[in-house]
């Protein structure tokens, strides 16, 4: 009877999980994003574009998958996309 009004009981694990496993999404998206943001801005520039391809290629790859599981994580393919087609059109018109 006690143990089942405490904290982190069996009952409230579940929560604890997704709580853990949401701030954790956060976290991940927030280190893509600072990760793919010089990236765009080296295709851009045009210097570095192997780096930088593959590293826009393989976060997006990865963000794409885990959409799949949670479609906040498809905001980062959207973005990085938009970011990639404005980087190539800008460097057409220059």
């Amino acid at each position: 009877m006690l143990g089942s009004e405490m904290f982190g009981t069996p009952e409230n694990a579940g929560a604890i999980v997704r709580l853990f496993l949401g701030g954790g999404i956060l976290v991940v998206t927030a280190v893509a994003f600072l990760v793919t943001l010089p990236a765009i801005y080296l295709l851009y520039r045009g210097s570095y574009r192997l780096v930088a391809t593959s590293i826009v290629v393989v976060v997006g790859a990865v963000f794409l998958v885990g959409s799949v599981a949670s479609p906040i994580v498809a905001v980062l393919p959207a973005f990085l996309f938009v970011g990639v087609v404005l980087s190539w059109r800008e460097r057409r018109t220059a």
